[in-house]
């Protein structure tokens, strides 16, 4: 028997847009984040780029002749995900600033930062994105000293991770929870992302040090930002059967650690011009997490302190107090 449309299903749909004019509708919507995503990097290169021509302006004010010109303002850039973009951009009210808002305010100095929340690792090196890393190597006037590079924690989390665990089985552990072959597919598109930003950085460059980090182990706990992101952990660990939430904090503590170690043999090959943050150990505490993925505003600037550290250690601090 067929169910009679009632004036209020009628209404909607007359009023309901085609299959077609949605996606049209969802099609612009994307290009105008783009183009927003777009303009809002260009500002900040512009920012930087005028902040380094006004600075050295100022060091080359009362220069008698003979004298030594003095340094140039150290240069650092960052390209990344939400770890340096947070909270994103539009969403001011979901946190007060990812890695790079804190690491400027200890070094006293801007960092020219293109990274974007949402960005995975394969796509920061897709061709738009290289093409854009290329051309910052190779000007003069603002290639870095330093770049800074957060990608990979996209990739492997959200959703799709449910296809790199294994089910919840008796007599399994959480030491079993990873499908190592599965895992190992994803992690080697990853680690060609990191394989080609340091040979781009190599060709382009004859002294920028990469310098990358291992994220901190969170807890899978469901809390997602407001109620547009997330949770990207928890649906899919309860999906295989990890509900415990011990033995799914573990399962993600290895997911991170395998990645970690993929990293830290990438550095061991160039150390001279690679740097790693040790940062997993840090947030070892609930609190200090604002929701599964991202740290409150005090644990960044725990993590900033870090690669603060790194810095130091590598140029010297003399070469950061030197801007101020």
């Amino acid at each position: 028997m067929k169910k009679k449309k009632t004036a209020r299903t009628l209404g909607a749909s007359a009023t309901r847009k085609p299959a077609g004019e949605r996606t049209g509708a969802a099609l612009q919507r994307q290009s105008r984040v783009q183009r927003d995503i777009q303009r809002e990097r260009e500002r900040r290169e512009a920012a930087f780029r005028l902040w380094h021509r006004t600075e050295s302006r100022k060091r080359l004010r009362g220069i008698k002749p003979g004298m030594a010109q003095p340094p140039r303002p150290m240069r650092i850039a960052a390209e990344g995900d939400s770890w340096f973009d947070y909270p994103p951009q539009g969403f001011p009210g979901l946190g007060t600033g990812g890695v790079i808002r804190h690491l400027q305010k200890l070094l006293r100095i801007p960092i020219l930062n293109y990274a974007h929340a949402g960005d995975e690792a394969r796509h920061m090196l897709g061709v738009k994105q290289r093409t854009r890393l290329i051309g910052l190597l190779r000007d003069p006037e603002i290639s870095p000293d330093v770049l800074l590079f957060s990608g990979g924690g996209n990739d492997i989390v959200g959703d799709s991770m449910v296809l790199w665990l294994r089910s919840r089985k008796p007599g399994l552990s959480w030491r079993d929870a990873v499908d190592r072959t599965r895992l190992g597919a994803i992690l080697g598109v990853v680690m060609s992302a990191y394989e080609e930003l340091v040979e781009l950085i190599l060709e382009y460059s004859d002294r920028c040090v990469l310098v990358l980090h291992s994220y901190s182990i969170p807890y899978p706990d469901g809390r997602g930002a407001c109620l547009f992101f997330g949770p990207w952990l928890k649906p899919a660990l309860q999906a295989r059967g990890w509900t415990d939430p011990d033995e799914a904090r573990r399962v993600v503590g290895d997911l991170l650690n395998t990645f970690r170690e993929r990293q830290e043999k990438l550095a061991a090959s160039n150390p001279s011009r690679i740097r790693m943050v040790q940062t997993q150990a840090l947030l070892d505490r609930h609190d200090q997490w604002e929701n599964e993925l991202h740290p409150t505003s005090k644990g960044f600037r725990i993590v900033a302190e870090q690669f603060r550290a790194v810095i130091l250690k590598g140029f010297g601090s003399t070469a950061v107090n030197r801007q101020s």
